[in-house]
């Protein structure tokens, strides 16, 4: 007998039935077309079912019997709930591990790791595509030497938010200018880039966490920060866009301002023409004046002299 195929089965779009019959995996699409994976042959590693799916209580019973976990996500890919077997005792030492993590140091030097590793990452994209990279908030990670978790996370949130600002000011440069929006935004987006990107990152995302699954971890503990951070994150950015709301508020009264100054400006402009025409005006009439006096002085030396 040769060696068993390693498989996986992921369901991943809608309509399709997994069953069991005959010692074998039964997968049927909506269009009616069959696959049979004969477990003899086959090791199932992992079936993942999303929404709009249909499964056996056999099959599920065979991946129980098997210690096959069962993945249950929604139509969009986010996890829900796992099938496991009740003899699957194998999450116990990593568990372990992981709390120990916490306190022997391990962890705080892992989420350093894992913030240096992403910002080195942004970094090479930068240089490949001829960008500025910036090379100091790296090196400020590294020297992070904080024992308490909750400082460190800080620290670290901080850190990886500030790259992640500078780091999409640049990734927006590569876009054309009609389309490139001003700033990241990953709630509430209105401006396709952006919503391109937050598609991109939650499916990211759920893939992180199915492997985090997968290597038995316990994700409360992970995420339940993240949950934390991304809140306070919402409750900023909410701030940030009343602030600037009400400062493209005064924006507008500051325009409105500057057109009444430049329209002041252009009345001033016309009222010193106006000055200087009336000056000029003034000028012909004592020009005038002094004529009329030396026509009339000149009149009045003729009527004298023809009188004597």
């Amino acid at each position: 007998m040769g060696r068993k195929k390693d498989i996986k089965i992921i369901l991943d779009t809608y309509g399709n039935y997994l069953g069991m019959e005959k010692g074998c995996i039964v997968l049927r699409d909506k269009k009616g077309n069959e696959s049979k994976y004969p477990l003899i042959e086959n090791t199932v590693s992992e079936i993942v079912l999303n929404s709009g799916n249909m499964v056996s209580t056999g099959l599920l019973c065979s991946m129980g019997f098997w210690g096959t976990d069962v993945l249950i996500a929604t139509r969009n890919g986010k996890p829900i709930a796992m099938l496991k077997s009740l003899d699957d005792d194998c999450h116990v030492e990593t568990r372990i591990s992981q709390y120990r993590a916490l306190k022997n140091g391990k962890g705080c030097y892992i989420a350093k790791r894992l913030v240096e590793g992403k910002i080195e990452g942004q970094k090479n994209l930068l240089i490949k595509y001829g960008l500025e990279a910036n090379d100091t908030i790296s090196q400020k990670v590294r020297e992070i030497h904080e024992p308490r978790r909750s400082i460190l996370r800080r620290k670290l949130l901080g850190l990886e938010g500030k790259f992640g600002r500078y780091y999409f000011k640049q990734v927006f440069r590569l876009f054309p200018e009609q389309i490139s929006p001003m700033y990241r935004s990953s709630y509430r987006a209105y401006d396709g880039v952006n919503n391109m990107f937050n598609l991109a990152y939650r499916i990211l995302f759920w893939k992180c966490y199915r492997a985090l699954v997968q290597a038995r971890a316990h994700i409360n503990d992970i995420f339940e920060a993240i949950s934390g951070s991304m809140l306070q994150m919402r409750e900023i950015i909410s701030e940030l866009k009343g602030g600037l709301l009400y400062l493209a508020r005064e924006m507008g009264e500051l325009k409105k301002l500057e057109n009444m100054e430049n329209k002041i400006e252009l009345l001033e402009a016309e009222m010193k023409k106006k000055n200087k025409m009336i000056e000029g005006i003034e000028q012909h009439i004592e020009d005038r004046k002094r004529a009329i006096k030396k026509q009339m002085k000149e009149a009045e030396e003729k009527f004298k002299k023809y009188a004597i």
